[in-house]
């Protein structure tokens, strides 16, 4: 394989992702490549090839106008990235003292950040005499800061066969560091959310579920108890959603997510597997919510889960009573009320990706005047694993309700499924 010149400076191209999938991929990456030959024509000589669905261009001469060359490929077609790197020897020293040399800049600046939110659960009145009650302004500053890893290497290669292991993973810290004093205090709340001093920007506030009244079966919500002065000295249950107290039932963030893969080649076999995953978040599984009614609603579908619900042979379910009673809504599914019951794990795991190929021996199709013949499977999709069997934690982190922005509540189909099978013939 060709390698850059150590000391030469190059750029590095990512496709799209509609380049970089399905069987025409060797097809795009070569119409990709020969539009930025074209493109790179008057700005000097340049090599471009394309090496593990990175895109590589090098200058061949020093008169090339790299400037001139970054500027028109930054606005290439099918592009979705494009950095400037400088090639240097695979050993730690010569990697730390070119990136001290050649990032000098970049590193001198890089600092944590912060992102002032520009909100509208702050109103100040007007007084230019128009109808407009109130106007948008900052009301707080936040924070994120968080760590990369990426590890991609050769673990076994002979003259025969060659593995290799890729794995990624991504953390990041979410905090608002300071509200305006006229919201400090209680934080800006919402239906399911609040944002608050040294909470995250996705922080659910909600009634938290109790469990079921063994004696009766009815649901049961947490209350806090307080004095004459309203101080917080306790806490009860009740039967009454609506004297129920909201609480912070933290953040829905995942703490950690990425992805892990592998490609073997060797004795005419290649398999390439991706998997993607998450850790350590929630998500407000709406789309359960509104199956776990009470029978009320005709023709609305019911979850199996309701065959465990509380009756005096099961007086040990977390799941309270069916009644034909209106007010026996256990669960907050008629009056579409956020419940901490539904805030369910987002961990999941993916395989998004697999190809297996078999290209036959050169002694079997050289008699039959063929260059080479591969066949393949491939499939996309193929499954995924969730705490709830429905759930897609991959369709958004936040917070949402019963009916808007959790887990599939809207209506939306699930990522399709693909799978092809194939025989690839070159003469």
């Amino acid at each position: 394989d060709h390698v850059p010149p150590v000391g030469e400076e190059i750029f590095l191209l990512k496709m799209g992702e509609m380049v970089l999938k399905g069987l025409n991929r060797r097809g795009f990456e070569e119409r990709l490549m020969g539009n930025a030959r074209r493109r790179l024509q008057k700005y000097g000589k340049f090599r471009i090839y394309s090496r593990q669905s990175i895109t590589y261009v090098e200058p061949q001469s020093l008169d090339c106008d790299l400037d001139g060359a970054f500027q028109s490929l930054s606005q290439l077609f099918g592009v979705v990235g494009l950095s400037r790197a400088k090639a240097c020897e695979k050993t730690p020293e010569a990697i730390v003292e070119t990136a001290k040399t050649y990032l000098y800049d970049d590193l001198m600046e890089a600092r944590t950040f912060k992102v002032e939110s520009k909100r509208s659960d702050k109103s100040f009145p007007l007084s230019s005499g128009q109808t407009a009650q109130g106007y948008n302004v900052n009301v707080g500053s936040m924070l994120n800061n968080g760590l990369e890893i990426a590890l991609e290497g050769v673990v076994l290669k002979t003259n025969q066969f060659e593995w290799a292991l890729n794995f990624n993973a991504t953390t990041n810290h979410n905090e608002i560091l300071t509200l305006d004093p006229d919201v400090a205090e209680g934080g800006i709340k919402s239906s399911s959310s609040i944002l608050r001093v040294g909470g995250s920007r996705y922080q659910a506030y909600m009634i938290k579920y109790a469990g079921v009244d063994k004696t009766n079966g009815k649901a049961m919500y947490y209350k806090d108890v307080t004095d004459n002065q309203g101080n917080v000295i306790g806490r009860t249950t009740t039967y009454d959603y609506t004297a129920a107290t909201k609480y912070d039932c933290g953040s829905t963030l995942p703490s950690w997510y990425g992805g892990f893969g592998t490609t073997f080649k060797g004795y005419g076999f290649d398999l390439t597997v991706g998997f993607s995953w998450q850790l350590g978040g929630k998500i407000y599984d709406g789309g359960y919510q509104q199956l776990m009614h009470n029978g009320l609603e005709q023709g609305t579908n019911m979850h199996k889960d309701l065959l465990n619900a509380w009756s005096y042979e099961n007086p040990n379910s977390n799941i309270p009573r069916l009644s034909a009673a209106s007010a026996d809504d256990g669960l907050l599914t008629k009056s579409q009320t956020p419940l901490d019951f539904f805030l369910t794990s987002s961990n999941y795991l993916c395989l998004n990706n697999l190809t297996l190929g078999y290209t036959l021996p050169k002694s079997i199709v050289q008699p039959l005047k063929l260059n080479n013949v591969r066949v393949y499977f491939s499939g996309e999709n193929l499954f995924l694993l969730t705490k709830r069997k429905g759930l897609d934690p991959r369709y958004n982190f936040g917070i949402g309700s019963m009916t808007q922005g959790a887990g599939l509540a809207s209506g939306d189909y699930a990522s399709s499924r693909s799978i092809a099978a194939g025989i690839s013939i070159t003469f």
